[in-house]
Parts: structure tokens; sequence; C-alpha cells
């Protein structure tokens, strides 16, 4: 191409601001994602991994409230089951309780896993 074909470029890059204010031309959003390697980003944290870091907080508060609420819960249960089970029957009744829970905390954990 020769010199005369080129297009003016008048010393304005793309994306900045001529001399009369106004915007030269507008930058590609394109090219934005080629600067951050075609991550989105929040706040300049890759989002991927501020997910991923909400994740795992989400992750530990429930597991503090699962060991709080199922310590609470467990105590008025078995105050239940001392009333309304006969003696004999108790056992029974509390190793039904406790699998219960068990498998409601583990699905919960596994739930949360798969995501992170």
């Amino acid at each position: 191409m020769n010199r005369e074909e080129e297009a003016p470029n008048d010393g304005i890059e793309p994306g900045t601001e001529a001399s009369d204010g106004t915007e030269a031309e507008t930058s590609d959003p394109r090219d934005q994602d080629d600067r951050n390697g075609g991550r989105d980003t929040v706040f300049g944290i890759d989002s991927e991994r501020l997910a991923t870091s909400l994740r795992w907080g989400v992750l530990f508060v429930l597991g503090v409230v699962i060991l709080v609420a199922g310590g609470g819960l467990y105590s008025s249960l078995g105050a239940i089951i001392d009333v309304w089970v006969a003696d004999r029957y108790q056992p029974i009744a509390r190793a039904g309780l406790n699998f219960t829970l068990l498998c409601g905390a583990v699905a919960g954990v596994v739930a949360t896993l798969r995501r992170l």
C-alpha cells in the first residue's frame, strides 16, 4: 500500500479524545477481553475466582449453622423421644434420628462441593 492510499490518522489513537473534546473512535469491547485473557472481572478480580471464594464462604457458614442447629435439634428431639417413645424403642428412634440428620448434612455438603 502506498503512503497516499493510507487513511489519515491525524495522530489520534482509537479510544482517545480528539483536540475538540470528542472521542476519536470508540474502543472495541473485545480489546478489553483480550487484555484480560478473555475472562470477566468484577472490580479487577476474576469473576470465576470470586464465585469460588464466595462458595467456600457459604460452605463455612453452612457448616457452622449445621453444628449449632444440629446440636439444638438433637437435644430437643432427644427429649421428644424420651416423652413419646417407649423405653424399649428409644435406641431405634435415636438411631433413625441420627441417620436422618447425617444424610441431610452430607447431602448439603456434597451439593455445595459440586459447585466448587
